[in-house]
């Protein structure tokens, strides 16, 4: 059994956490719209500490948690600087945040694994548990994308884009639920310590529970130990896809969503952009037969020379029947970049930017642009009651948490 010694903890590391029953607490994003929030330890465990993270997003209503499975006998916790760690005969974990920068442009968690030795087996392995999640395996580029000018970094193949499983209403002034990805969990890089680095392959089996990465036989036989990131479990909180590439011009891309339970009005359609040349979008709303709807083109808006969210309005808000399927889409005037993720269908085809048209024949291409739909609720909705409610909630559950996180500060150090 593991418990932690709270006069080991540093000022350094309680500036960052609050510990309670052997679990350290983070909000690592700030935000009643987009709230993120971190557990390292189990907090369903109050009498030992695990090594397990657990990421929850806009306010718990879908989370990820993975723990290692181990056979240490005699474990120790304590924090240095800004880590937190696990350390064990063989084997040792790193907890710890990666900063906002252009990888990880809304920051990042690490559950770095560390061999002191060679392993039994080239297999590390976690136990897993997920609530309202998706997980999208980007493999590498087909021939197709990579003549159309897509790029998918190295640390992108092979890795998993997280996505809510049930369709996110954005509503105006509402939760940022955006085009519902939770975030990013990229393939590992192993380094030893003589530098030497290697891919793990990463897999992840929801049935079973099981996220495991597979480090060639070769590099560990091979390896100068300790061996860091043997299980690099990089989860980045992004809401956009990971894989670029060329849109347009006179092309239209539809995704299609179910619609919010009751009925709504889309105000306008969000794009995550950069500007290749001169270059513009209309937004375009559909319905299951790609027909597009009464006031459905929105108006147009330039990219910019950074990549940034993009808005399109419509005039008059499209009306939109509750759990319908429709369809959300983009036609460009001419290249731009634009970002996705692989695992999820769309369709496209050639269309008319000054005069957009209901496209028929369209063809499926296996990836979701980064885009999404804004509404208001409809006069007399239901949603907009359920919206108030769940924002009054998420609100009362921030200010909860930060009171409870300057209590533990004022405790602690």
């Amino acid at each position: 059994m593991l418990i932690i010694d709270q006069s080991k903890l540093t000022v350094e590391i309680t500036n960052i956490y609050f510990v309670k029953d052997n679990t350290f607490f983070a909000v690592e994003k700030y935000n009643q719209m987009d709230l993120i929030e971190k557990e390292v330890g189990d907090s369903k465990t109050f009498d030992e500490f695990l090594p397990q993270q657990k990421i929850a997003r806009w306010d718990n209503e879908v989370n990820f948690s993975a723990r290692l499975v181990h056979d240490e006998l005699t474990p120790t916790v304590s924090t240095l600087e800004d880590k937190i760690v696990w350390d064990g005969e063989r084997v040792a974990v790193n907890f710890y945040d990666l900063p906002i920068d252009e990888i990880n442009p809304e920051g990042a968690s690490e559950f770095e694994v560390i061999l002191k030795e060679k392993p039994k087996t080239n297999i590390v392995s976690f136990t897993i548990q997920t609530k309202g999640l998706d997980f999208a395996y980007q493999p590498d580029l087909t021939e197709k994308e990579m003549k159309d000018g897509a790029e998918r970094p190295e640390n992108v193949i092979g890795s998993y884009a997280v996505y809510a499983s049930e369709n996110k209403t954005n509503y105006v002034g509402g939760k940022e639920y955006k085009c519902g990805k939770v975030g990013h969990i990229f393939r590992p890089k192993i380094i030893d310590s003589a530098g030497t680095e290697v891919w793990g392959e990463l897999k992840i089996d929801t049935e079973k529970g099981i996220l495991s990465v597979a480090i060639p036989q070769d590099f560990l036989d091979k390896a100068v130990y300790p061996v860091r990131h043997a299980a690099g479990l990089t989860f980045g909180y992004t809401s956009v896809g990971e894989t670029t590439t060329y849109a347009g011009p006179d092309l239209l891309g539809i995704n299609l969503y179910t619609s919010p339970s009751n009925a709504a009005n889309a105000n306008s359609i969000s794009l995550y952009c950069q500007r290749y040349s001169t270059s513009s979008f209309k937004a375009i709303i559909t319905n299951n037969s790609f027909q597009i709807l009464t006031n459905g083109i929105g108006g147009a808006v330039a990219s910019e020379s950074t990549a940034a969210w993009k808005i399109s309005s419509f005039a008059s808000a499209p009306a939109i029947s509750g759990n319908t399927v429709y369809g959300i889409g983009i036609v460009y005037s001419s290249y731009m970049y634009i970002w996705y993720d692989a695992g999820l269908t769309s369709y496209t085809n050639e269309n008319s930017y000054s005069s957009p048209f209901d496209m028929t024949d369209p063809y499926e291409i296996d990836y979701r642009i980064s885009s999404y739909c804004t509404y208001t609720a409809a006069s007399g909705s239901a949603n907009l009651k359920s919206y108030n409610t769940n924002l009054k909630a998420n609100i009362k559950s921030i200010n909860t948490n930060l009171i409870a996180n300057v209590k533990s500060l004022n405790t602690n150090v």
